[in-house]
């Protein structure tokens, strides 16, 4: 499933990131790929090195921690830094597929990618997210602000920028709940269970519902 959540950067909180984006140094977007993905990507990504870098993380996690459709979707465990990358005219990423799992020491199983985008869609053109999904081919090209999340098992890729520039923050999750499917039941359980805990909180079935969303979640999360 896919997942579009309005707003996870402010306004204010984009304006920020993107001001010190504009002072920042960028290196090639090589280096982040792994041996499959090398060849097919085009594009910069702000060096890690960048004093600045820090606080825009922290401001980043910050409204991650907050955003409540995140929580239910993602069911995080652990979430990578972001990685704030930036498309000039003719750069792109290839059809490619994210890693399975990241980091040296601290290794991480890749379970969903998250991308927020930090442009306004009309000042550049191109630079759409498309996904192959069992349903089809999907894209977004988002509001500033704005993110979609997706489970990491999609070829996916970022088309050619034809005109301005496109800059994102991308990041990777681990979920407490492994399999895809278990997740999506979690989700949609979730939000019926929200639902009728507004309109009858004290009736039986509501917390029948709650209960049966608990246990799931409890049966099948790990450690």
């Amino acid at each position: 499933m896919l997942f579009w959540l309005p707003q996870v950067l402010t306004p204010a909180e984009c304006e920020q990131i993107v001001a010190a984006l504009r002072s920042g140094q960028f290196q090639d977007g090589k280096s982040s790929a792994g041996n499959l993905g090398r060849n097919r990507k085009a594009n910069e990504e702000l060096d890690f090195r960048f004093p600045a870098k820090p606080e825009l993380d922290r401001t980043v996690m910050a409204a991650l921690a907050r955003n409540q459709t995140l929580d239910a979707a993602a069911r995080p465990k652990s979430i990578t830094r972001p990685i704030y990358s930036r498309y000039g005219v003719g750069m792109h990423y290839g059809m490619h597929m994210d890693a399975a799992v990241m980091g040296k020491q601290d290794r991480m199983r890749i379970d969903l990618s998250m991308t927020i985008f930090l442009s306004d869609p009309d000042s550049y053109e191109g630079g759409e997210l498309s996904l192959e999904t069992e349903f089809g081919v999907k894209t977004a090209k988002l509001p500033m602000g704005d993110a979609v999340l997706y489970p990491t098992i999609y070829y996916h890729e970022v088309k050619p920028i034809l005109r301005g520039e496109r800059l994102a923050a991308v990041l990777w999750i681990q979920s407490l709940v492994k399999d895809p499917h278990q997740r999506n039941l979690l989700y949609e359980l979730s939000q019926i269970a929200d639902t009728r805990n507004r309109e009858a909180p004290d009736a039986a079935d509501t917390k029948q519902l709650i209960k049966v969303h608990m246990n799931l979640l409890r049966m099948w999360a790990e450690n």
